[in-house]
């Protein structure tokens, strides 16, 4: 994962990059903060009575704190891996941008990626 390139979807990030390309990158304690979920999450779960949060909480860092994004997966959706709080290690796939909330991969990054390079889709 050290370097930008071979990867699942549209290839892995680097650990050198920044949050997100046009992003203002991220606010101080990101990554020590703990990861907020242990089950998917969405907005219409979230606020059940108007079934929707506004965008500029819904896409709020606060959602993916104590996690970086390793992969793209096209469409605005990412795959994330928490460094912070029990789903440590673990794959998460943001999917806010088509209003799909957070939801986890149940993987590790490990065997996500030898998936892969297995020829299996991760």
């Amino acid at each position: 994962m050290g370097g930008h390139g071979a990867g699942p979807y549209y290839g892995l990030y680097r650990l050198s990059a920044p949050e997100c390309p046009g992003e203002d990158g991220w606010r101080p304690g990101f990554l020590s903060t703990p990861f907020p979920f242990t089950e998917a999450w969405n907005r219409a779960e979230h606020h059940p009575t108007d079934n929707e949060i506004p965008d500029d909480l819904y896409f709020d860092q606060r959602w993916i704190t104590g996690s970086l994004k390793v992969a793209h997966f096209g469409c605005g959706a990412y795959f994330r891996l928490v460094v912070t709080g029990p789903e440590r290690g673990r794959l998460w796939f943001d999917d806010r941008a088509s209003d799909g909330g957070v939801s986890p991969c149940g993987t590790g990054f490990r065997e996500w990626y030898l998936k892969w390079l297995d020829g299996r889709e991760p």
